[in-house]
């Protein structure tokens, strides 16, 4: 049963794979790779993390079906790309461009590298400023009053 069931699997992930790479096949080698480097660069809305030349989801497959048709039709790259944008977001794209949906995505590693540094900084002026200070102040006049009071104790018990 388990070699029946491995076998439909290793099936179907063939079928899968070999409906991704039948779009591929362009009569000429510049299209061929223009729409390899293309479907490489979009992002798979349904697998998040992987591209759309990879991925076998269904969707991925009509994307790349879009992309295809587009590269045939005369289209370039930054027109697909403005289509697939238009209808999935900037999410498509892995390097999205920075505009107001996308300025946490741009600088929030800085601004999280300048808090991390701040913190830091504020760690090591404070433990320096401590070390750098005794850690019993010690009153002098009020140590030498004290004795004084203590000999004087001292010498009305003799």
């Amino acid at each position: 049963m388990r070699v029946l069931l491995i076998s439909l699997l290793l099936a179907l992930a063939t079928a899968v794979g070999a409906a991704g790479t039948a779009m591929q096949e362009f009569d000429d080698p510049a299209l061929r790779a223009r729409y390899q480097a293309l479907t490489a660069q979009l992002r798979c809305v349904v697998c998040l993390n992987s591209n759309i030349a990879e991925s076998g989801a269904p969707l991925a497959e009509d994307m790349r079906h879009l992309v295809a048709a587009r590269i045939r039709a005369g289209y370039s790259d930054a027109e697909i790309k403005d289509i697939l944008v238009e209808r999935y977001g900037t999410f498509v794209l892995y390097d999205p461009p920075f505009s107001m949906a996308t300025w946490l995505l741009w600088l929030g590693p800085a601004a999280l590298l300048l808090v991390g540094l701040s913190i830091a900084l504020m760690v090591i002026y404070r433990n320096r400023r401590t070390v750098a200070e005794p850690a019993v102040r010690v009153d002098h006049e009020r140590v030498a009053r004290l004795l004084e009071e203590s000999d004087s104790a001292e010498e009305h018990r003799s």
